[in-house]
């Protein structure tokens, strides 16, 4: 007689559980894309913001600093394509002012934003979530995904 190690609960007591493959999506995006754990959470963090500033990320982020924010987070994925700069600090328009509820062009922060290719990325974590797409922790991957 087998030992029993685990039973599952009935399906109508526990409603929706596709959570429960987050850390084999994780690892399969990780390995395929060499992404780091943090940098695919951040980008799902972001992935619904039209833009964002270093301060913002830093705070929604958890990270201990905006400097190693920037330096962990931020430009390792601007490196990979997944991030990028979307109104430099430099010299701003008065409509950009005006857009930002600035009071000048002084003091402005450089705005981010996630490249449609970051986007694709979180789209991908989603769709092996729902079952959409496989799933592979063991490195083979199918060329559709």
């Amino acid at each position: 007689m087998a030992i029993l190690e685990f039973e599952k609960e009935q399906k109508n007591r526990i409603g929706s559980n596709y959570l429960k493959y987050m850390i084999s999506v994780m690892s399969d995006m990780m390995k395929r894309y060499k992404l780091k754990y943090n940098e695919l959470l951040f980008l799902m963090n972001v992935y619904d913001l039209k833009y964002f500033t270093t301060k913002h990320a830093h705070k929604s982020s958890g990270m201990t600093s905006e400097y190693s924010t920037r330096r962990m987070l931020i430009s390792p994925l601007m490196s990979k394509g997944y991030i990028d700069v979307f109104l430099n600090n430099g010299n701003i328009s008065p409509l950009d002012v005006q857009r930002f509820g600035l009071k000048s062009n002084k003091g402005f922060a450089k705005r981010y934003a996630i490249t449609q290719l970051g986007r694709a990325r979180v789209q991908q974590v989603y769709r092996k979530l729902e079952g959409k797409v496989a799933i592979y922790i063991d490195g083979s991957y199918d060329d559709n995904d």
